[in-house]
C-alpha cells in the first residue's frame, strides 16, 4: 500500500493562528529594536561595576531612635568607572524611597543624606545613571 499525501487547504482557524503568531513575532521584533534605546552608552557599558568597592556611612537617626544609613562611601572605583555619574537611592524599612541623589563616581567619593531627610534610613543602593 502506498501512502498518498494530500495537500489540504489551511482551515480558517489555522489561518487566524498563523496571523496571530506573525503579529506577535512582529511585536517582539519591534520591542527588541526599541529596547536598544534604553541601553547605557558604550562608555558606561565598559565600567566593571562589580569591581567597585563601597560601603555605608552610619549615624544615629535624627529622632534618636537608632542607627541607620546616613550615606555611602566609594572606597575603590576602577579607572573605567571613574567620573561616571551614579544615582544613589535610599530606602526605609518597608523598601519605600526616602531620597535619591546623584554623584560622580571616584575613589573616596561620599554621598551623605541631607539634614531634612527623616531617619533612620534602612538601606542604600546605587546604579550608573543613564545618559
Amino acid at each position: 500500500m502506498v501512502a498518498r499525501h494530500v495537500l489540504a487547504r489551511p482551515t480558517p482557524r489555522r489561518m487566524r493562528w498563523a496571523a496571530a503568531l506573525g503579529a506577535l513575532g512582529a511585536a517582539g521584533l519591534y520591542s527588541s529594536a526599541n529596547a536598544a534605546d534604553d541601553l547605557p552608552d558604550a562608555a558606561s557599558a565598559a565600567c566593571a561595576t562589580a569591581e567597585v568597592r563601597w560601603g555605608y556611612e552610619v549615624a544615629l537617626g535624627h529622632d534618636g531612635s537608632g542607627f541607620g544609613v546616613s550615606g555611602v562611601r566609594f572606597e575603590h572605583v576602577p579607572a573605567d568607572c571613574d567620573g561616571l555619574q551614579a544615582s544613589v537611592t535610599y530606602v526605609d524599612d518597608a523598601g519605600q524611597l526616602v531620597h535619591r541623589s546623584a554623584l560622580a563616581l571616584g575613589t573616596g567619593a561620599v554621598d551623605l543624606l541631607p539634614a531634612e531627610v527623616p531617619g533612620p534610613v534602612a538601606a542604600a543602593r546605587w546604579v550608573l545613571a543613564q545618559g
